[in-house]
């Protein structure tokens, strides 16, 4: 379903399934310029197709007790080669296109970006986290 905001704009929806594979795409090239991407944002948290994809670009873990920067001029370089436009650069979010579809990218190290719109609201209910009945009920936490 393509949803049609205004005569020249076009909304590409998203599914879960997608945003999952992108963020798999990313993870293959992310862990050499020193960053991981984490889904977030309304495709994860609500149900079904949303209007864009949201992705934390964050910091690979502690190496030999130092934590290096994101090279993030050699990721953009590789993301570019996956198909990720960067078209407008807010600071902490960043503007993208992925296969005619918005992508936010999502860089917690930056200041700025407040562009939100009133329309984004914070989940109203919790996801519901199937239990399989198979779990050990002795099992303490």
């Amino acid at each position: 379903m393509v949803e049609h905001l205004s005569s020249n704009l076009v909304v590409i929806p998203w599914t879960l399934a997608e945003g999952v594979a992108l963020c798999t795409a990313i993870q293959s090239i992310s862990p050499k310029y020193g960053c991981h991407p984490a889904l977030t944002g309304g495709l994860l948290y609500k149900e079904g197709p949303r209007k864009d994809c949201d992705v934390v670009i964050y910091q690979r873990g502690d190496v030999d007790g130092e934590r290096p920067e994101i090279d993030w001029l050699g990721l953009w370089a590789e993301l570019k080669t996956i198909g990720i436009e960067l078209v407008k650069d807010f600071g902490y979010v960043k503007k993208c296109l992925y296969q005619g579809k918005s992508l936010d990218i999502f860089d917690p190290t930056e200041e700025g970006g407040n562009y939100g719109t009133e329309d984004e609201q914070p989940p109203t209910q919790k996801a519901e986290i199937p239990i399989e009945e198979t779990v050990d009920a002795d099992i303490e936490f």
